[in-house]
């Protein structure tokens, strides 16, 4: 099994400035949001590898956002894929 665990703080009140952090995920997929505001996020990817020809990925993220004056709604997101090889 490996994991990873990524996780910031983030302060770009103009949108001109936002963020664009490239983040882990399964094979085959991507992830690249854009942070705005003043917050935090943090992501776990994990993969196990059941057997020869079965895998699993996994990856959990959130954005919160504390810090900010006007209350933005955070983001939760669960990704799960099952790779089988025959």
């Amino acid at each position: 099994m490996r994991s990873y665990l990524r996780c910031g703080v983030f302060k770009a009140d103009e949108w001109a400035d936002r963020i664009y952090v490239y983040e882990r995920d399964a094979p085959g997929t991507f992830s690249v949001p854009a942070y705005y505001g003043r917050g935090l996020w943090g992501a776990l990817t994990a993969s196990w590898r059941i057997n020869r020809s079965l895998r699993t990925y996994a990856r959990a993220a959130f954005t919160s956002y504390p810090f900010m004056k006007g209350r933005k709604s955070g983001r939760a997101e669960l990704k799960l894929q099952i790779v089988y090889d025959f």
